[in-house]
């Protein structure tokens, strides 16, 4: 009945483990297609500017002219790269917030089940096995304190994040909430 029970137990953990990766990849590739448009509208930003300075350029021969188109180049350009960088920021805050999110169901899936396995290992066990159940325990103790500190860590990076953000873009609001959302 026991080895049934955590036979089956570690197959839907590894059920569980493989829906876990699938989620993962599918976040970090549309992560990457996010980024690929996001570029590919940067550079196509970037060649349209500078075909248009480059023509105006040609057409001035005053000093007074170039100085006022270089002049007129900056705000926009300073208003794109902020733009740029904010969007950045919100595809990787998405898919760390999605990162997070999966990172802590393992973390309680994995708990759950190590905490079965000790209670399957401890009870009715035979002469000499009780050090094995306290064991697994003590494992699962400190596997799950470790993981619980990583994503400690992760979330107070997260937040970190969210606060230099939101005072360098106050229009924008909680933006790893808004992703993970």
């Amino acid at each position: 009945m026991r080895f049934t029970t955590i036979a089956t137990e570690l197959i839907e953990l590894q059920k569980f483990n493989l829906a876990s990766s699938n989620s993962l990849r599918e976040s970090l590739f549309s992560a990457a297609a996010k980024s690929f448009d996001l570029n590919a509208a940067a550079y196509r930003y970037v060649l349209q500017q500078s075909a248009e300075v480059s023509q105006n350029f040609s057409d001035s021969m005053n000093a007074q002219d170039l100085l006022a188109i270089c002049l007129g180049c900056v705000a926009p350009a300073l208003e794109q790269l902020t733009g740029y960088a904010r969007d950045a920021y919100i595809i990787a805050s998405g898919t760390g917030a999605a990162a997070l999110q999966i990172a802590e169901m393992q973390v309680a899936r994995f708990s759950s089940v190590m905490a079965e396995f000790a209670e399957i290992a401890d009870p009715d066990s035979p002469l000499g096995s009780t050090s094995t159940a306290w064991m697994i325990r003590g494992i699962v103790n400190t596997a799950q304190s470790g993981l619980e500190a990583g994503l400690r860590t992760a979330q107070q990076a997260a937040g970190w994040a969210d606060t230099y953000f939101g005072s360098v873009y106050p229009d924008t609001g909680s933006v790893t909430h808004q992703a993970a959302a």
